[in-house]
C-alpha cells in the first residue's frame, strides 16, 4: 500500500483580512461596526498609539493585536487602492480621493483589518 498527496502547500501572494478580534460575539461586533472609532479623541494621536489603545480596551488577545493594521481607501492614479498607515503616522494633512471629490482623512474614513500576510494554504494539483 502507498500513499500520494495530492494537494501542495503553497503561500498567498496576498494578504488576507479577518474580522474576527474576540472571542466574545458582542465585543466582535462593536469592533466590526467601528465603535473603536470613539477611542479616537485627540489628532495627535499616531496610528501606533491607536494600536496600544484599542487592544487595552477591548482586551484584544496578543496574536490579534500584532497583526492589526489601518487603511483607508483613496483614488491613486485613477485606481481605487487601500493606503496602509505606518505606525508613525497622524491622519492629519492626509487626503481622501474619489470620483466624488477629495476630503482631509478622518477616523471615518478609516478601516480597521487584521490582516496575516501571505498565509498557508493547501491547494489541490
Amino acid at each position: 500500500m502507498s500513499l500520494k498527496r495530492l494537494s501542495e502547500q503553497q503561500q498567498l501572494q496576498r494578504g488576507t483580512y479577518q474580522t474576527r478580534f474576540h472571542l466574545d460575539h458582542h465585543v466582535n461586533r462593536l469592533i466590526v461596526e467601528g465603535s473603536w472609532r470613539q477611542l479616537y479623541d485627540d489628532a495627535t494621536y499616531t496610528i501606533a498609539g491607536l494600536s496600544q489603545l484599542i487592544p487595552e480596551f477591548y482586551k484584544l488577545e496578543n496574536d490579534v493585536t500584532e497583526a492589526l493594521c489601518f487603511c483607508y481607501e483613496t483614488l491613486v492614479g485613477g485606481q481605487q487602492r487601500n493606503i496602509f498607515l505606518l505606525a508613525n503616522e497622524m491622519l492629519e494633512g492626509k487626503m481622501v480621493r474619489t470620483l466624488q471629490g477629495e476630503w482631509e482623512l478622518t477616523i471615518d474614513d478609516v478601516t480597521f483589518p487584521v490582516i496575516n500576510h501571505k498565509e498557508l494554504f493547501w491547494r489541490e494539483r
